[in-house]
């Protein structure tokens, strides 16, 4: 597949205007990208094949546009690491340098929309590890998920209610920083749950 098939390809999942950009680092790197399937317990990740040292980022198809973009460039910034400064740490200084001079070059291409980019420009000056854990990026994205409209959150309920995570009925308590502290009914036990966490009310 040429270049410009890829960045056509590619753009199933991205807006056109950043396609090209997006596949020229993929190229210029030479790594494997893989869509996969959601995956509830990570975005995205960089593997390197120690047989043939191939380079491996994995994307999870179901992120809308935006969403895919950030992770991808997440992923893409540990492959830079990797090729310049073989062993660093996975989220420290080279990563957070690299990570930030490739968005410099997405930001320049005015794709996101403002909500996002507001978000995005305020997470980018310390990335973490992961997008979600900035809470002000992770509401912002979310609004451009097909599902957004049936989409509850812990935070949004009152102490006291009662709402189904993972199939099991808990009753909301006190928070605890980002987590709130919440009572299985049946069991009783308690547990910590993140205030963004996805819930059913029964």
């Amino acid at each position: 597949m040429t270049q410009e098939e890829y960045a056509k390809a590619l753009c199933e999942f991205v807006p056109e205007e950043v396609s090209s950009i997006l596949t020229k680092w993929i190229f210029e790197y030479n790594i494997h990208l893989t869509i996969s399937r959601d995956r509830k317990t990570k975005l995205g990740d960089f593997r390197i094949n120690n047989r043939d040292n191939l380079l491996r980022i994995s994307v999870n198809g179901g992120l809308n546009p935006y969403a895919f973009i950030i992770t991808l460039v997440h992923e893409i910034a540990h492959a830079v690491v990797h090729i310049k400064y073989r062993y660093a740490k996975p989220h420290g200084i080279e990563w957070k340098k690299e990570y930030q001079k490739l968005m410099v070059e997405i930001f320049a291409r005015n794709v996101f929309p403002k909500d996002i980019n507001s978000a995005l420009a305020n997470y980018m000056r310390n990335p973490k590890a992961s997008s979600n854990a900035d809470k002000r990026l992770y509401m912002a994205l979310r609004k451009y998920d097909d599902n957004k409209h049936n989409v509850t959150y812990l935070q949004d309920l009152e102490e006291g209610a009662e709402f189904i995570l993972q199939n099991r009925l808990f009753r909301k308590g006190k928070k605890r920083r980002t987590r709130f502290s919440c009572i299985e009914i049946g069991s009783n036990r308690e547990y910590t749950v993140n205030a963004l966490a996805e819930v059913i009310i029964p």
